[in-house]
């Protein structure tokens, strides 16, 4: 059986549709109206227990005193960032929300998985340890060139540039980088990783990573 799918037509006003236009890469406007619409209509058609259920929710929301600084915490990410792959609710340090999200962005003939996450991603904040002596001649040999202009973009907005090893316990900004026996090797000692950050008050950028082994460091 073939399913039709209707179409609507919607009239909004010319400050909206700018503002739709600006971000309609980031909306799935049909999603948007469906459930808007689904929700509407469930109040407007008395479902059984809708207007509890509704007031269920609100009471949770205000009872909450956690679930204002989430909301806040994800919007603003979100407007700097755009949406986040992960986001996971705290409930022992504000802003109660661990938030993350990859961006890939083509630095010369690689691309770059950028990982960018809020104070919460990882358990302990690591930009006291961070070395700001950075080589970049190194980092460029990793990449493959023009790293520096990564670099200098984020310096130009304000952030700070370091690198420092990345422990077992903040593997969560690895997966995906490293596989499962590269992140273990981590853990049981067999490789250590150091980290390219940006970074500023608010949010890391965790730019590249290297992976060696413990018995091949420098010292």
């Amino acid at each position: 059986m073939v399913k039709i799918v209707a179409k609507v037509t919607l009239s909004v006003p010319d400050d909206l549709y700018e503002r739709i236009e600006a971000l309609k890469d980031q909306l799935n406007l049909s999603e948007i109206f469906r459930v808007c619409v689904s929700q509407e209509i469930e109040k407007l058609a008395g479902t059984p227990n809708a207007e509890i259920v509704s007031k269920l929710k609100d009471y949770l929301q205000e009872k909450s005193p956690f679930e204002t600084t989430r909301t806040s915490e994800i919007n603003r990410f979100t407007s700097r960032w755009g949406q986040p792959d992960i986001i996971t609710p705290n409930e022992k340090n504000p802003p109660y929300v661990a938030v993350m999200k990859t961006q890939p962005i083509t630095v010369g003939e690689k691309t770059l998985e950028l990982r960018i996450f809020n104070n919460l991603m990882i358990p302990h904040d690591i930009r006291p340890r961070l070395r700001t002596n950075v080589d970049l001649e190194e980092w460029n040999n990793i990449v493959g060139g023009k790293i520096a202009d990564v670099i200098d973009y984020f310096k130009s907005i304000g952030f700070g540039i370091g690198e420092g090893d990345i422990s077992s316990g903040e593997s969560a900004i690895l997966e995906g980088l490293l596989s499962d026996d590269e992140i273990q090797g981590i853990s049981k000692g067999r490789h250590y990783v150091i980290g390219l950050f940006a970074y500023d008050k608010n949010d890391m950028v965790l730019i590249e990573v290297l992976l060696e082994e413990r018995s091949k460091r420098k010292h």
